[in-house]
């Protein structure tokens, strides 16, 4: 959305954003109140919808059992929603001690990583089991509601004439009930309507303001103070490990400067090249390496093929002889050669 959108937006769109805005405005105060608060202000349904695959059944106060006929109007539209624990995927995850409505915001981002289902393909919501505050680490219950399965029971309630203002989860009748789902339906268009919203009407938009500029503000500087101490504690340890890798890498760095040396200085493999390279019949009497030139003096039978051989090396080329003496062609045996070749690439690896 960009400024363009912003200005060309009709009435009933822009009403609509800012119903949105102020949805997720409340929803984020709300997480940063108190537990004890948010169950003070929230609004506690007395009508429990129990569903299974099959059938479902009323419960009042007490757990006493309703009929649906006997509901009055506002009773309908105040009716939490439970369905059977299995019918939802649940995971246990570990996350650093974050606020709830931030974890809310990463596992939406890994929704697809965390569980088999595509983004679009889901409702979730999550809760607290534990925090160990020493470890700075706390255990997240993720819940994964498929769409499908959530429409199935929302047309169940909507059949019976009742409006969900709560959509928990459990594992059977009497056992505690996990998740809302419901602000999840909010978000992503479901099909509840106004009446399922949280009712909050009593609070006034000057005292939200006013209050979630400072509970904001506070959470920030005590944020501040926490991130200040672990930055303060971790220094001594930061500071050795700097120097620690200091000395490594200058110990990396003389190990390869060694081991560059060895390779350049290192005469085994000129001597294995120019071993092979050499006839069968000829002998050496004087090796001479210069870094760079290889000095040969001795017999063969003659020093066109004794360079001939040096050039067939891959590892030497620029065979030469040293000695301006004539030798006749005709001339058969050992002969006397002095001759010059130079070390490739491939003779110092």
């Amino acid at each position: 959305m960009n400024i363009k959108d912003v200005l060309s937006a009709d009435l009933p769109t822009a009403v609509q954003w800012a119903k949105r805005g102020l949805s997720w405005w409340i929803d984020e105060l709300s997480h940063v109140l108190p537990l004890s608060w948010r169950r003070h202000f929230s609004a506690q349904p007395a009508i429990v919808a129990e569903f299974d695959d099959r059938t479902v059944s009323l419960r009042g106060k007490g757990g006493r059992s309703l009929d649906p006929a006997a509901l009055s109007s506002h009773e309908r539209d105040h009716v939490r929603i439970v369905v059977p624990l299995k019918r939802v995927l649940t995971r246990i995850l570990e996350y650093p001690l974050l606020p709830m409505n931030d974890i809310r915001r990463i596992v939406a981002l890994e929704i697809d990583k965390l569980t088999p289902f595509r983004p679009e393909a889901v409702y979730f919501d999550t809760e607290l089991i534990r925090r160990d505050a020493e470890k700075g680490r706390q255990q997240i219950l993720l819940g994964v509601l498929p769409k499908n399965a959530a429409s199935e029971f929302l047309s169940r309630a909507e059949s019976l004439g009742v409006v969900p203002i709560a959509f928990g989860a459990s594992g059977g009748v009497g056992s505690n009930v996990h998740f809302d789902f419901l602000p999840a339906l909010r978000t992503r268009g479901g099909t509840l309507g106004a009446r399922a919203r949280v009712p909050y009407w009593w609070v006034a938009v000057a005292a939200l303001m006013a209050l979630n500029v400072a509970l904001l503000s506070y959470r920030d500087s005590a944020d501040v103070d926490s991130l200040q101490q672990i930055v303060d504690s971790q220094a001594g340890p930061v500071e050795v490990a700097m120097r620690l890798r200091s000395k490594v890498e200058a110990e990396a760095e003389r190990r390869t400067t060694l081991v560059e040396h060895l390779r350049k200085s290192s005469p085994l493999h000129v001597i294995e090249a120019v071993t092979k390279a050499l006839p069968p019949n000829a002998w050496t009497q004087t090796f001479e390496w210069n870094g760079q030139t290889i000095h040969l003096v001795g017999y063969s039978n003659g020093p066109a093929a004794m360079l001939r051989a040096l050039e067939s090396s891959p590892a030497l080329h620029n065979a030469r002889t040293m000695s301006h003496d004539v030798v006749p062609v005709k001339q058969v045996g050992m002969q006397p050669f002095d001759v010059a070749v130079d070390a490739g690439k491939g003779s110092v690896r």
